[in-house]
């Protein structure tokens, strides 16, 4: 089992392993929840196309979490708010990058038409989440999955 001491490290070397661990885990099950969430908010606008970035959200939330949590956890404040947007943005460019790969592969698009069918889904979730005020519900949303992982990190 990966938690147990490894030969030659130190207690702090695997608490530090087991943290990272336990967020990775964290990470992977606010992603599921946030790819269910992304297929009810986005199959209207994205179709069946949405169906690569709802399975990749598991690996998007691990992700997320790993680059953006330490960040919040060392902030306060406006600071913190402010990872959570980062956290909220950088989710769905990589949702939305999953998707326009997964639309790559379907389309089998060429020349000009290829960065066409890149782009949409890109294009789409950012219209989707900034010009119509999705980040307003949403943002508080990351910002509570941030304080439930540092919760459940304690």
């Amino acid at each position: 089992m990966f938690w147990a001491r490894l030969p030659g490290s130190s207690d702090d070397d695997n608490s530090s392993v087991r943290e990272r661990a336990h967020l990775t885990v964290l990470g992977l099950c606010a992603g599921a929840l946030w790819g269910g969430l992304a297929l009810l908010l986005a199959a209207s606008v994205l179709g069946s196309a949405v169906w690569p970035g709802v399975l990749a959200s598991p690996v998007i939330g691990a992700t997320v979490a790993r680059l953006t949590h330490p960040g919040f956890a060392r902030s306060a404040g406006l600071w913190r708010a402010l990872w959570s947007l980062a956290s909220l943005y950088g989710g769905a460019m990589l949702f939305a990058l999953v998707v326009a790969g997964g639309e790559l592969l379907r389309r089998d698009a060429t020349g000009a038409a290829r960065l066409e069918v890149a782009l949409q889904p890109v294009l789409a979730v950012l219209w989707g989440l900034t010009l119509s005020g999705f980040v307003l519900l949403l943002w508080p949303l990351a910002y509570l999955t941030h304080r439930f992982i540092e919760w459940r990190l304690d």
